[in-house]
């Protein structure tokens, strides 16, 4: 049980499962940029590159498990000035560091096309909040995007979360239910900067951040009810094949956009199962090797282009396809141990 009580206080102990599945989610970020192209080159099969087509999905999967995590986290709000400060603090030694990393690498191949409106929007992570069409969401770095949308999560977790425990049971499972199906009805996992949302016949542009929340608030909702009930019959592993299995059938076989929604909504109850860690599928993810590349997953999903750019360099644009994934992990793990890690307990002593 992941949580134990003693007399002062309730303690939680890290979910290991949750850290390994990070990594499968950057991996099918990184294969959908650099291994679609190659395997539909190569001519392999349908299914294989219906699924490859559909990496970006991955970030579906990040959005719903930093709600989930950051819950768990958080298992209580305490609205004053020493507790937000902490909470935002510690939020930006997380997201910040890396980020600021991987801006200062790619510099080199995008300054030129940088101006004083897309520097201040990347610098402050505003960049995908506007309304318009602008690719400003793309601006600098192409991936930190999603940086931008999860900031805005940061801002508004200790408002919604503390909404949510104030719920009962009963309230908190129909408000799972009716988020899940608004993931769906707008097809938000597909959205990306400056485009549209359709309600019936009409389309309508709302700021990006809004519109993938649907999958923020999934995983509070998710973590929610594990947090109450500790129910562990999701997780056997049964079921959790089971759920994977649909979720692999849907990214090989469809490409409708309300299906490819719904298996990030199964996403969403896979991270709930292997939360309970009662599998051996949780047991695998895990394992130290997964935890490891999946506390490097930030690093590996926010450095593809700048890695792919200097391995083009030095390898050349034909070994880059081979190399630059390998050069990408390896770098990425060294960045998470000696420079993530170490700056993030830095900021938090200060």
């Amino acid at each position: 049980m992941p949580f134990q009580k003693d007399s002062k206080e309730l303690k939680r102990k890290s979910i290991k499962s949750l850290t390994g599945i990070r990594f499968f989610a950057a991996f099918y970020v990184l294969l959908f940029h650099s291994g679609l192209s190659f395997a539909t080159k190569a001519g392999l099969n349908d299914k294989i590159i219906n699924f490859l087509s559909h990496g970006y999905l991955g970030v579906g999967l990040f959005f719903i498990l930093s709600g989930f995590i950051l819950a768990y986290n958080y298992p209580e709000i305490h609205f004053n000035k020493s507790f937000l400060f902490k909470f935002y603090k510690a939020r930006f030694s997380r997201l910040y560091p890396v980020y600021f990393l991987a801006l200062l690498l790619v510099l080199p191949f995008v300054y030129q096309s940088l101006d004083l409106h897309s520097i201040a929007s990347v610098l402050t992570m505003t960049q995908s909040w506007t309304l318009k069409n602008t690719g400003m969401g793309y601006a600098w770095l192409f991936q930190a995007w999603t940086l931008s949308v999860e900031f805005f999560f940061y801002l508004i977790f200790p408002f919604i979360w503390n909404y949510i425990n104030k719920r009962s049971l009963k309230n908190v499972y129909m408000l799972t239910f009716l988020v899940g199906i608004a993931i769906v009805y707008f097809a938000t996992p597909i959205l990306a900067p400056g485009e549209v949302v359709k309600i019936g016949l009409e389309a309508y542009q709302l700021p990006l951040p809004i519109l993938r929340a649907f999958e923020f608030i999934f995983g509070l909702l998710l973590c929610r009810i594990y947090i109450l009930t500790q129910s562990v019959f999701l997780g056997k592993s049964g079921m959790v094949s089971l759920n994977i299995v649909l979720i692999l059938m849907i990214l090989s076989f469809s490409n409708n956009i309300y299906l490819l929604s719904l298996a990030i909504v199964l996403v969403g109850v896979l991270i709930f199962q292997i939360a309970s860690e009662s599998s051996p599928i949780s047991k695998f993810l895990g394992s130290n090797t997964l935890v490891l590349l999946g506390g490097a997953s930030y690093s590996i999903y926010l450095l593809q282009v700048p890695i792919r750019e200097y391995s083009k360099l030095v390898f050349g644009s034909t070994l880059d396809k081979f190399i630059s994934p390998i050069v990408l992990i390896y770098v990425s793990i060294m960045i998470f141990k000696y420079y993530e890690e170490p700056v993030r307990k830095w900021i938090l002593k200060k």
